[in-house]
């Protein structure tokens, strides 16, 4: 197999948003590029170059229609929340024709290369009830990510690795009341606890990055109320148009470059992506 470079991952990642942006306006889903995606649209008009990956966000009522009809010709592989081989509390659409290496498991089945879908829900007017609910989430998720580790672990060769993970499974088992289908089941309950559209705030509750250390991101539901198309790379993609609230909400002054020693991709840092 081939390790990949980051532009060789940047153009398949680049492909495969280009076929969920036309799935998405032929059944009138809409979606807004997120996180660095949502910066690369507005700050490089195409990828942040250091960036490894393309993120999305939709409200819930697109999300759980994209979660349940997206189809395409092209191998990509819908991986929905709602699935039972899923170890992720989101929607994840996978390149088959692409590998991942080194990483916790994320699905009964080896992945390659993809793109993250996440829900934008509705939460409490009320910042104390909001603040609860985050740290239920953040609860739960905590231990299905370590779980998913343990997993992996497993599946590596060495009894003593494997009795270490056998071990810390039954820790989170005992301390969790309960095993993973419960705690996915349980983090779908808390994100659908307000319905779309009761509340004027909302947030990607379910998004490890944004309710991590007691951090929460808190949008206003107006910030989802239309969608505008702006250039990346070779093509338009579509971006919530309270964008700028968004990204000063997730990152401050997002149109100031960092750092060099901080332009460092996330993924690649970690993990090692093959072509079959």
């Amino acid at each position: 197999m081939e390790r990949m470079t980051l532009q060789e991952i940047q153009s398949v990642n680049l492909e495969m948003m280009k076929d969920i942006h036309a799935f998405c306006v032929e059944k009138d889903i809409h979606y807004s590029l997120a996180y660095g995606s949502m910066i690369g649209a507005v700050r490089h008009k195409g990828f942040i170059p250091w960036d490894d990956d393309i993120d999305i966000m939709m409200t819930r009522p697109d999300f759980e229609r994209f979660s349940r009809e997206y189809k395409n010709n092209k191998g990509y592989i819908l991986s929905s929340v709602y699935d039972d081989d899923t170890y992720i509390n989101y929607t994840r659409v996978y390149d088959s024709n692409t590998i991942v290496t080194r990483c916790p498991k994320f699905a009964k089945y080896l992945t390659g290369i993809w793109i993250d879908v996440f829900p934008i829900d509705c939460i409490s007017e009320d910042d104390a009830v909001s603040r609860k609910q985050f740290q239920q989430l953040r609860h739960l998720t905590t231990a299905v990510v370590k779980w998913r580790k343990n997993l992996t672990r497993l599946e590596r060769p060495g009894m003593i690795g494997k009795l270490k993970s056998i071990i810390r499974m039954s820790q989170l088992l005992m301390s969790n009341r309960g095993s993973f289908p419960y705690w996915h089941q349980k983090i779908c309950d808390l994100c659908k606890e307000h319905s779309f559209g009761s509340t004027s705030r909302c947030s990607s509750l379910v998004c490890v990055e944004a309710n991590k250390n007691d951090k929460q991101e808190i949008f206003s539901l107006e910030d989802f109320k239309d969608y505008v198309l702006m250039p990346f790379e070779d093509q338009q993609f579509y971006v919530a148009s309270g964008y700028d609230h968004i990204l000063r909400t997730i990152f401050g002054d997002y149109m100031q470059i960092p750092p060099k020693e901080m332009q460092v991709n996330h993924i690649l840092k970690k993990w090692e992506f093959y072509k079959k």
